[in-house]
């Protein structure tokens, strides 16, 4: 889904390849390493930090491991990185994006970069905004949300995000809170994408600003 329209399951590529090409030949975004990690028919399970009544869930945890313990190492040992929490990013759309919020604080330690795209904060009642303003952070760190204005539809999975906008703005409001009485801050860029859907096309259309708020010059 980010690098080739060919094994995307919906035959639209993010194309996060070639807008960090264009914007590095441009001098205005850091030189990176991005990982795609496949995932596997436990994708929702392991998407989701927390169990849902309707839809299970919950192997998180596991999952976030498995990233930090090997494929971060792995990466690390292989080449030529920044290793600190300032240099390291996670991000992810819809339950990606909602387990990269979470890692973001689970793991506040590995991770100071962070990208929700579209995140599925319904899951489990809105638990990952209580589980925000009840979790101390050791670190700042800095992250961009989103969400498009028309994501939600009238029947089927997507009916969750009919309010998606107002769950988005739940989250924002807990990041101030949590700016407020904490030490250590939440920077971050929160935008409400007039007309943008629940799909690879629309997310590709605003990569390239994610890319350089999280990683620009």
């Amino acid at each position: 889904n980010l690098f080739d329209a060919r094994t995307s399951f919906s035959g639209v590529k993010w194309g996060v390849d070639d807008a960090a090409d264009s914007l590095i030949t441009e001098n205005k975004l850091q030189q990176l390493i991005i990982v795609g990690i496949y995932n596997t028919p436990d994708r929702i399970s392991e998407y989701s930090p927390f169990a849902d009544n309707e839809r299970g869930g919950g192997n998180g945890d596991a999952y976030l491991s498995f990233i930090v313990e090997s494929v971060k190492q792995f990466i690390d040992e292989k080449y030529r990185t920044l290793t600190n929490r300032e240099n390291t990013g996670i991000a992810g759309s819809s339950l990606g994006g909602l387990i990269s919020l979470y890692a973001s604080i689970k793991f506040n330690d590995i991770f100071g970069l962070v990208g929700a795209v579209s995140p599925a904060i319904y899951w489990s009642n809105l638990r990952i905004i209580d589980y925000l303003k009840d979790s101390k952070l050791a670190y700042p760190f800095k992250i961009w949300f989103d969400m498009g204005t028309d994501e939600g539809e009238d029947s089927g999975i997507l009916f969750k995000y009919k309010k998606a906008i107002q769950h988005c703005r739940l989250l924002k409001e807990a990041i101030d809170y949590k700016n407020c009485i904490s030490e250590n801050k939440i920077t971050y860029h929160y935008e409400e994408i007039e007309n943008a859907k629940h799909n690879e096309k629309y997310w590709a259309e605003r990569i390239d600003r994610i890319l350089l708020y999280l990683f620009g010059k």
